[in-house]
């Protein structure tokens, strides 16, 4: 049977859901792929604790052969009992397999009242688990799937699939196991999105490489890039919303939306003005707030003026901390700035051409695409942190295929004195559509705000459900 059909069927049964005609598209355009282990490959006699309290036996009923799997007792160990079978075939580092099979429960009740401990690894010392996930198996017959990709390559007979069953008392019956290589036809995360498969389960494959709006959108950062817009001019007005988001370090895990960053420009005069309000999410669902609004002149990195900077932490009733927040101005003068807070007024050195990190979200559209003279100048990170000898460079035209759909986009890059390399990459018409430095990512996405609040609003809940079981408020 082609992976076509293979896969259609387990679309349908992973997401409960009737597939949409672009999702059926996708999925019969998918390669055929290489069998690892087919569909008969595990047996009664690939079954192993016997001694442990477990039973297998194969079974026919009306929705074909199955094997019945029995455990007495929950055991010490969930591999007490289970079964595995070699790979007979070799897999390429970063390959994209994919485990399947049909099961039910044998126990009456409602919800998952049985489950299976899926295993991919090395047969031999050193393991390294590539896949390494429990799935819950309802009373009804139905199809199962988990992607995952070895960050190591394996030679035939070298990996190892094993399905595990001790972790509890149960009766299932399973059928039609397979486990298929698809190369690297799709990226892992968006074959998780196409089966609607969560990203806790699909194991800790490192990242491994720099992020990139490709790398992003296949990390499930971002659905796709925004259209062009002709209409849009970086010497006219605007506003800009990205989202921000951070990576663990792991292809799926651990990866989260921290908070947004909004970027409103006006013209008004010689100085560019910039309305700057950035929110980040901390433990317990805090915010830390920052409110600015920015002088800068029009030139190639947006020379700092003059500005006023508001901070404030949110806590999680919504409110402004008390005590914890305060709000600056600052005017240019001979070597610097004059800051002013309160009641306390400083001088703070800087170079003449000192931009702020913000204000480079602006300057940045208003740059040729082509290469030229290079000049540095400082970056006042947060409108706080002085860094110098920095350098914004063009780095020429870059071809981006996501969702189907390529991008032509044009890539800026900064480098300097205390920060982590800045990528900027903006679409034809000079429009800024994502910034990458290290593991954060600022991404251009009308929604920012709105995807923010449904974050927070889980995390407080989650700290809220944890502070209550300890006996918290």
């Amino acid at each position: 049977m082609r992976v076509v059909v293979f896969l259609l069927i387990l679309f349908a049964a992973a997401c409960h859901a009737q597939l949409s005609p672009k999702r059926l598209a996708e999925l019969k355009a998918l390669p055929a792929g290489e069998v690892l282990i087919a569909p008969g490959d595990l047996t009664v006699e690939s079954f192993h604790g016997s001694d442990k309290g477990g039973i297998i036996a194969a079974v026919t009923g009306q929705d074909g052969a199955a094997l019945r799997v029995s455990v007495a007792d929950e055991c010490k160990n969930r591999w007490d009992v289970g079964m595995g079978v070699p790979c007979p075939k070799a897999i390429a580092k970063d390959d994209v397999l994919l485990v399947s099979f049909w099961a039910r429960s044998l126990a009456k009740g409602k919800g998952e009242t049985a489950a299976t401990q899926l295993v991919f690894r090395r047969a031999t010392k050193p393991y390294k688990h590539c896949l390494s996930t429990t799935l819950g198996v309802t009373a009804e017959w139905r199809c199962y799937a988990m992607p995952f990709s070895p960050s190591y390559a394996m030679e035939a007979d070298e990996g190892r699939f094993y399905m595990q069953f001790g972790m509890r008392k149960q009766r299932l019956e399973i059928r039609q196991v397979a486990v298929r290589n698809l190369g690297k036809s799709i990226p892992l995360g968006v074959l998780m999105r196409d089966l609607g498969v969560a990203s806790s389960k699909s194991g800790s494959k490192v990242a491994g490489t720099p992020m990139t709006p490709v790398t992003l959108w296949e990390m499930g950062a971002h659905s796709g890039l925004p259209e062009p817009d002709p209409e849009f001019s970086p010497e006219g007005a605007w506003s800009h919303s990205y989202s921000i988001w951070t990576c663990h370090g792991y292809v799926q895990k651990g990866n989260k939306r921290i908070g947004f960053l909004e970027v409103t420009r006006s013209v008004a005069g010689e100085d560019d003005p910039l309305v700057v309000a950035q929110d980040i999410v901390n433990d317990e669902g805090l915010i830390t707030r920052h409110v600015a609004t920015i002088a800068c002149a029009p030139d190639a990195v947006g020379t700092l003026r003059s500005w006023k900077l508001a901070l404030e932490h949110i806590g999680q009733d919504g409110a402004a901390v008390a005590d914890l927040g305060w709000v600056e101005t600052a005017e240019r003068v001979d070597g610097g700035f004059t800051v002013r807070s309160g009641q306390r007024v400083s001088q703070r050195r800087a170079p003449v051409r000192t931009a702020a990190d913000w204000c480079l979200f602006d300057a940045v559209q208003r740059l040729p695409f082509k290469t030229g003279p290079v000049q540095e100048f400082a970056v006042l990170e947060g409108l706080t942190a002085l860094k110098t000898r920095h350098r914004l460079t063009y780095r020429g035209v870059e071809e981006a295929t996501i969702a189907g759909k390529t991008h032509r986009l044009h890539r800026f890059t900064q480098i300097g004195h205390g920060v982590l390399p800045y990528n900027y990459w903006l679409d034809e018409h000079h429009r800024l559509v994502m910034v990458v430095t290290h593991s954060r990512a600022y991404i251009l996405s009308d929604g920012a705000r709105k995807a923010l609040e449904g974050y927070l609003k889980g995390q407080r809940g989650r700290y809220g459900n944890l502070a209550k079981r300890r006996g918290g408020k």
